[in-house]
């Protein structure tokens, strides 16, 4: 060491006393077998947070479930019917009920599918004579072609 060195040194132990105060060693010394332990204490680690969240859910989700179904049904139970109950209808309210909205054949069928079509055996239809002219004229029917015919 030179003496230019050793003025610079003496210097810098003035400035910064701390400094050399810490002793000289290697401070990435680790203990005995410590690469060899830490892959598995970190994976150790990571595993134990990836379950702790699932478990934070399914807490709040135990507690939310019960209050989400009470809700659910209080809001079922307290609302006004939109629809009046068809159960609570006698044969005579439903048939007023059916007369008072406009209700036709082709709407219902087009609603229902095949399965739900009803069957006829056969239908016999008895009409007076201006039933069957009222009939013919509202559905534009030529009758001289089936006069023609018979």
């Amino acid at each position: 060491m030179t003496m230019k060195d050793h003025n610079e040194e003496n210097e810098v132990r003035k400035d910064a006393p701390m400094l050399f105060g810490i002793p000289k060693q290697d401070p990435f010394a680790v203990e005995e077998g410590f690469f060899e332990r830490f892959p598995h204490q970190v994976q150790a680690l990571a595993s134990q947070r990836s379950r702790t969240p699932r478990l934070i859910w399914m807490k709040r989700a135990a507690l939310a479930l019960p209050a989400l179904a009470l809700v659910i049904f209080a809001v079922h139970s307290l609302r006004a019917p939109n629809d009046p109950d068809v159960a609570a209808f006698t044969p005579d309210e439903a048939l007023q009920y059916a007369t008072s909205e406009q209700f036709d054949t082709q709407t219902i069928m087009a609603d229902a599918t095949e399965a739900e079509w009803p069957v006829f055996d056969s239908v016999t239809v008895q009409l007076t004579p201006n039933e069957a002219l009222a009939y013919v004229d509202q559905h534009d029917i030529d009758l001289t072609d089936y006069l023609h015919q018979q």
